[in-house]
C-alpha cells in the first residue's frame, strides 16, 4: 500500500499522482513502447513537477514501488525504463533503481536486465523489468540482449 494518495491527474488519465507531505508533485506515466516488438511492454516515466529538490523520503520511494508493483501484477507487463540524462545524474539514478530492485524484489518475482550504451560519450542506463513466470521470459531476455548489443556497436 502506498504511503502517499495516489490518483490519476484531473485532466490526464493516464497519468499517476502523488504530493508529499513537503509539497513535492510527482507524476507516473506508463507509456506504450513497441521498441523491442513485445505488446504488453511499457515505459516507465516519474516526473518530479515543479523540479524542486527536497530531503530523502522514504514514503516517496515507498509510493513508487507500490505504483510499480501494482503495475507488474499483471504477468505479461514488461516495464522498460532509461534514466533522465538531462542533469548528468543518470548514472545515480541508476544505482537507486538497483538498490530498490533489489530491497523490494526478496521473493524474487521480477527479473531485471540492464543495460548500459555509450552513444558519442553518453552514458545511457536502460533497464527492463518482468515477471519471472512471463510466458515469452526467455524471449526477452534474448531481444533485450541484441538490442543492447547493436546499440553498443
Amino acid at each position: 500500500m502506498a504511503p502517499y494518495q495516489v490518483s490519476y491527474l484531473s485532466n490526464k488519465s493516464e497519468v499517476l499522482y502523488f504530493s508529499t507531505s513537503k509539497g513535492l508533485e510527482y507524476a507516473v506515466t506508463f507509456v506504450l513502447d513497441k521498441t523491442l516488438g513485445f505488446i504488453d511492454m511499457y515505459q516507465l516515466v516519474i516526473e518530479e513537477i515543479h523540479q524542486s529538490r527536497a530531503k530523502y523520503d522514504i514514503s516517496v520511494e515507498k509510493t513508487l514501488i507500490a505504483i510499480i508493483e501494482d503495475f507488474l501484477m499483471k504477468d505479461s507487463h514488461i516495464l522498460a525504463f532509461v534514466c533522465d540524462t538531462s542533469d548528468s545524474r543518470e548514472a545515480a539514478r541508476h544505482s537507486l533503481f538497483n538498490r530498490w530492485f533489489l530491497k523490494y524484489n526478496k521473493n524474487s518475482f521480477y527479473h531485471k536486465m540492464d543495460g548500459i550504451i555509450n552513444a558519442e560519450g553518453n552514458m545511457y542506463y536502460s533497464s527492463l523489468i518482468f515477471n519471472r513466470n512471463h510466458p515469452q521470459c526467455e524471449t526477452i531476455k534474448s531481444v533485450y540482449i541484441d538490442f543492447i548489443g547493436e546499440l553498443q556497436k
